[in-house]
């Protein structure tokens, strides 16, 4: 039976009644938990799935009302999906349990089927929220000869290697096994989105075909549940002298579907210690700048998603001004760190690919406007920008958050009580529009 296309609404109740909750959310994959007053806690929908993997690194703080209060009444808002029986996307609503303002919390879109179960089971009972299992991640400003030696050393240990990867000529991802010697030749910047090095075959997630039509999608938190290394796609930092920062991520424990946490196979565990002990031995590590080691990219998405106040949202400056505020109590050498960070992430997404789906999304786009759009993959967490990188998402081409470049400035005329166009400060790439003349080159 096909649902009508009224949108329900269900206000949420636990089985023994409460209906007042703190609410843990990330915003950016639409993923969260809810705790009563009695200290029980629920995921939200489908979140158990996502939610240890997604905590490991920063457990995102409670939901506070302008109010100083911490608890909420919630109802979902349940969006059905044309002629199917299935929902496209749940909207998360709350209500202050002291001053009763209302609350968007976030929304999760559906794109999976069948969905229907959601309505009934919209949270599901969570013994232990905090769980912490071991992971590892080792980055650098490696030299191509050197990961060209990483992959030879892997290769010994007889692993099944795999590139993501975008096609410019078929417009669209690829996942495709890959002998060494292949893949020494094709680690460039630019020429994939993520390398697999597996101990067991992946020849099925070729078929893994993604919402967007746009070829085969890869989770890049797959490296979590697998036995699997993976290489992320690198970022070009310029400076004195260009490097390339890379970073790779493993784990030999994971957490099972009733929330424990086990330890992958004991030849896996032997090898990732095999690999840190190679990576320590033969890797670079040493940073390209000194500002460098004050803030890093995950300090730098974990100030915007926590510090700016999204209760604001619809009002970006008066969102970014906790952050600035933030900022003009750090040094200069944070300050222009932060900038340096922005400059390398909208740098990174300034290409001739990403301008084509931002002009397919909208006609109008402009040079500037491809920046503005550009900014809205930087206020929506670590994991949406991977995602943007990946071509996985494309709302953000069709909305703006300018805002967020005059940070810097800001917050640097705060510290010092001076004029913004002051600002001394000149990052070493420039965010600007067709920079990135690598990113824009024809295939």
């Amino acid at each position: 039976m096909r649902r009508n296309q009224v949108t329900i609404q269900k206000q949420i109740v636990t089985p023994s009644g409460e209906d007042e909750f703190a609410i843990r959310w990330i915003g950016d994959e639409g993923v969260g938990i809810v705790t009563t007053r009695s200290e029980q806690s629920y995921f939200v929908l489908d979140s158990k799935e996502f939610w240890y993997d997604l905590t490991q690194k920063r457990y995102p703080s409670r939901k506070k009302c302008a109010c100083k209060n911490e608890y909420f009444k919630l109802w979902f808002d349940y969006v059905p999906r044309a002629g199917t029986e299935d929902f496209r996307e749940i909207r998360i609503n709350a209500e202050c349990s002291t001053c009763c303002k209302l609350k968007k919390i976030g929304h999760v879109e559906i794109d999976y089927s069948p969905s229907a179960q959601l309505l009934e089971q919209a949270i599901s009972y969570c013994k232990e929220p905090r769980i912490k299992y071991k992971t590892h991640s080792v980055e650098g400003f490696w030299q191509m000869q050197e990961l060209q030696e990483l992959v030879a050393f892997l290769a010994e240990k007889q692993l099944y290697m795999y590139r993501w990867y975008w096609g410019e000529t078929e417009d669209k991802r690829f996942f495709e096994r890959i002998s060494p010697p292949e893949l020494q030749h094709k680690l460039s910047p630019g020429s994939y989105l993520a390398v697999c090095f597996s101990a067991e075959p992946m020849d099925a997630f070729s078929e893994n075909s993604a919402a967007d039509g746009k070829g085969v999608y890869i989770d890049r938190n797959l490296w979590r549940s697998r036995e699997l290394i993976w290489l992320d796609s690198p970022m070009v930092i310029l400076g004195k002298t260009k490097r390339i920062l890379y970073q790779m991520d493993f784990c030999s424990e994971y957490i099972d579907t009733d929330g424990k946490v086990q330890q992958k196979s004991e030849a896996f565990c032997r090898l990732t210690e095999e690999v840190l002990r190679y990576c320590k031995e033969h890797l670079s590590e040493k940073k390209a700048a000194k500002a460098e080691k004050c803030i890093d990219r995950a300090r730098f998405f974990d100030l915007i998603m926590t510090v700016c106040d999204w209760d604001a949202s619809g009002n970006d400056d008066k969102v970014l001004k906790p952050l600035i505020a933030h900022l003009a109590n750090q040094s200069d050498e944070v300050i222009f760190a932060f900038d340096e960070i922005m400059a390398e992430l909208l740098y990174a997404l300034d290409t001739r690919q990403n301008f084509k789906i931002a002009r397919k999304f909208d006609r109008k786009h402009s040079d500037d406007s491809f920046l503005y759009s550009r900014c809205v993959a930087l206020i929506n967490g670590e994991e949406y920008y991977q995602k943007v990188r990946s071509f996985a998402v494309v709302d953000l081409w069709g909305m703006e958050f300018e805002a967020i470049l005059y940070v810097p400035a800001l917050a640097w005329a705060k510290k010092h009580k001076k004029d913004p166009d002051s600002y001394p400060h000149v990052t070493a790439k420039s965010y600007e529009t067709k920079s990135n003349t690598a990113g824009w080159k024809r295939s």
